[in-house]
């Protein structure tokens, strides 16, 4: 039956006793070319019908063959210890890749999964520097070089996400959509009186594209849009919503036709309530804080539309994508702030004249200062977090990490893939918190443990800055790799902070700056 061996059968009897493996991952275990493994005969062999007479094998004999199977990287065990390569992708297996791009002090990540036969989907998390813009144009140009081009001719991004509307994350988003069509653009969404403060607190010019992004995002977006490249934009807003939804599991049988060359799946929106959308000719803002302000009339437009707390974007059967603004932790605007600066707000909207418009952001600036002092009020600021990774149970056949490790005195460090073979989603944080507690908690509760497991790929908060960590947070996520995307040289912040990389040090740590990229990619069978 199948030509297992009594050995292979004990060694599955013995998997499935520990219950650590699906049934599906059995039998991408037991499956080569010259075999297939049927997942009614793994069922036969758990309910006793098939091998009743063969034990199962102890737990050191399961191990051993587990980590024979992984170590060698996609190469199938079979009977007397031989190894055999393993048949090219099929219906139910997935190649994928993960790319943080060196920009500094900054965030420009990019990745794409696909199946055989199929164009792959790339999404793009943060496209900024506050270094070199050249990093940037550098990062594109490969990126470009990689991409499948769409009808007109121009390279194309499923998925874009910006985190925030900090310049060294979003920075480099007009050149990213002057080179490439966009399929679904992903912003958080931020009340006026939030954005404004942001476009203070960078010191955005009045006659800067910053300024006219932050005072209304997709009006500006869309004016900018003059080839049509974005097909959709859709705003996370923050709030005291449900946890994502779990997500749903593949089926048994693939009843998509197997086109070469052809699109996966188009990208479905999911939620527990039906999508939020501004009413026909109404426009603006729905958050009251646009009043003074102004709103922001590209909400209006078709394309735009809103997502409610827990929606998840999902690619056919196969992978996901999931954010959470956590924006209603941060403290309300205050009144007080509104009331002195609604006058000049309005003026900087609305001013005929780069000399009003400039006179009203002076204006604000002082007010700014009053109210602040001059910091940064960093809790003020939203960040989009970001989870991307397979949907149901899956197994990682193949891997491969490249990249210059932190002390480059040194040889790259290992990277054991410690027998987990789902952990190999990524986790987006921007620049966001997870400074205590709560926030670590709402964070887990909201993306639920099977996410946070695998999240193997977890891009540490606001370039490992202190102030937006707490000791233990490493240990509550333990990610397989803690990626660190700053300018270490930088005289101002000198992130990473010491502190978060010794929290973060048993979860190979990877730091991205100027020089040095870090790329992840893999083969898993779903």
């Amino acid at each position: 039956m199948n030509d297992l061996t009594p050995g292979e059968v004990g060694i599955i009897k013995g998997l499935l006793r520990r219950g650590r493996h699906t049934q599906q991952q059995i039998v991408a275990f037991f499956t080569h070319p010259r075999r297939t493994i049927h997942a009614n005969l793994i069922g036969h062999i758990k309910d006793g019908s098939a091998f009743a007479n063969i034990p199962p094998a102890d737990a050191q004999a399961c191990e051993r063959y587990i980590q024979a199977w992984y170590s060698n990287r996609g190469v199938a065990c079979v009977a007397g210890g031989a190894l055999s390569p393993r048949a090219p992708l099929g219906p139910f297996q997935f190649s994928f890749a993960y790319t943080f791009h060196p920009v500094g002090q900054g965030l420009f990540t990019s990745g794409w999964f696909t199946r055989a036969h199929k164009r792959p989907f790339r999404w793009v998390y943060d496209c900024g520097t506050s270094n070199s813009q050249a990093l940037l144009t550098s990062a594109m140009d490969g990126l470009q070089s990689e991409s499948v081009g769409t009808r007109n001719g121009r390279a194309k991004i499923d998925l874009v996400a910006i985190s925030h509307f900090d310049a060294d994350h979003v920075s480099g988003l007009l050149a990213l959509l002057n080179r490439f069509d966009i399929g679904i653009l992903l912003l958080p969404y931020l009340t006026p009186w939030q954005r404004l403060k942001i476009a203070l607190r960078e010191d955005a010019s009045a006659r800067s594209d910053l300024l006219a992004c932050l005072i209304a995002p997709t009006a500006f977006l869309l004016s900018r849009d003059g080839e049509g490249s974005i097909d959709r934009i859709l705003l996370v807003p923050s709030g005291e919503g449900p946890a994502a939804p779990p997500p749903e599991l593949p089926l048994d049988v693939d009843p998509e036709p197997f086109d070469d060359d052809g699109p996966l799946p188009p990208p479905l929106y999911k939620s527990h309530e039906p999508q939020l959308e501004p009413e026909d000719g109404e426009g603006g803002d729905f958050d009251p804080a646009a009043v003074g302000m102004g709103g922001d009339e590209g909400l209006a437009h078709p394309t735009v539309r809103i997502l409610p707390p827990g929606a998840t974007i999902t690619i056919g059967r196969y992978w996901e994508f999931v954010p959470y603004n956590d924006g209603n932790r941060a403290p309300n605007d205050p009144p007080a702030f509104v009331q002195d600066a609604t006058a000049a707000a309005q003026r900087l909207r609305t001013g005929k004249s780069h000399k009003v418009r400039e006179a009203a952001l002076r204006d604000l600036k002082k007010i700014y200062k009053k109210h602040f002092g001059g910091t940064s009020e960093d809790k003020n600021i939203i960040s989009l977090f970001l989870y991307s990774g397979p949907i149901g149970p899956v197994s990682l056949i193949a891997h491969s990490e490249w990249g210059q490790p932190p002390d480059e005195g040194g040889s790259t460090p290992p990277s054991p893939w410690r027998g987990w073979p789902d952990r190999f989603g990524q986790l987006f944080t921007g620049d966001g918190y997870l400074d205590d507690p709560v926030r670590l908690q709402a964070f887990i509760q909201f993306y639920g443990p099977s996410r946070i497991e695998r999240g193997g790929c977890f891009q540490v908060m606001h370039h490992g800055s202190r102030h937006n960590w707490f000791k233990g947070v490493a240990q509550a996520i333990s990610p397989q790799f803690s990626l660190f995307s700053s300018n270490p040289g930088r005289k101002v912040w000198h992130h990473p902070d010491q502190v978060v990389v010794d929290d973060f040090s048993g979860f190979c740590p990877r730091q991205i700056d100027k020089k040095h990229a870090w790329r992840f990619a893999g083969v898993f069978v779903a």
